[in-house]
């Protein structure tokens, strides 16, 4: 099975660095070495040296707070990009956790499959059809796994089936394929393990984690700009 775990423990790394106060520390650090050089020179310097002290601190302190923050960004991206390595094989692996396991299991599945195609042939082709036209075949999915699997390749049948029924208008059409695609997808929710689930919820998460968690350096840059921090004195 595939290590959600770990994934877990990588994508909860990666929204931490995203949501760290790192910047704000940085800036908070960057405007209270201001202040002191102000406040232990202002009174005994020219303008001008203040200004030139400043602008020395300024420099290498941003030159410090740049490297510190490329580095904590260069981290960030190389999480992000294992991270991401991982995800495409994890997905396909619990997506097909359905599929048979076993010869028996593949021979019953086809049989499954030939016998629902069959049946559904002509489901959705009459003059009205009617949504609880499977309603029989969705029940008998929520208690087996390799019914519900070969339910989920029919899909495309039933699809078809609406779009060349000429005795239905488009906005029925749109209800039916809508109930089709919803009712499949509560069937498919419900025979994937767990961990699937979880997965779908951590990439989510990772989503709307990654760029922040790797653009500390910008947004540092972006603020100090806002508040022209980076600028001395005239």
């Amino acid at each position: 099975m595939a290590d959600i775990e770990s994934l877990r423990r990588d994508i909860n790394e990666i929204t931490n660095r995203a949501k760290s106060t790192i910047v704000f520390d940085k800036q908070k650090e960057f405007k209270e070495g201001i202040k002191e050089i102000e406040s232990t020179y202002g009174d005994t310097y020219t303008t001008d040296a203040l200004n030139e002290k400043l602008g020395e601190y300024k420099r290498n302190k941003l030159d410090e707070i740049t490297n510190q923050l490329n580095q904590f960004d260069d981290k960030s991206q190389k999480l992000v990009d294992k991270t991401d390595s991982r995800i495409g094989g994890i997905e396909s692996e619990l997506s097909t956790a359905m599929d048979p396991n076993t010869q028996y299991e593949l021979e019953k599945h086809n049989y499954i499959l030939n016998k629902l195609q069959n049946e559904l042939s002509s489901t959705f082709t009459g003059q009205r059809p009617t949504t609880n036209e499977l309603d029989e075949v969705l029940n008998q999915a929520k208690y087996n796994k390799l019914y519900a699997n070969a339910l989920l390749q029919t899909k495309n049948l039933l699809i078809q089936n609406i779009d060349k029924n000429s005795n239905v208008e488009e906005t029925s059409k749109a209800i039916l394929k809508s109930h089709v695609q919803g009712e499949l997808n509560e069937i498919k929710n419900k025979v994937l393990p767990k961990e699937y689930h979880e997965f779908r919820e951590l990439k989510k998460q990772l989503h709307h984690s990654k760029v922040a968690s790797k653009d500390k350096t910008t947004m540092f840059k972006f603020m100090l700009g806002m508040n022209n921090e980076a600028k001395t004195k005239q």
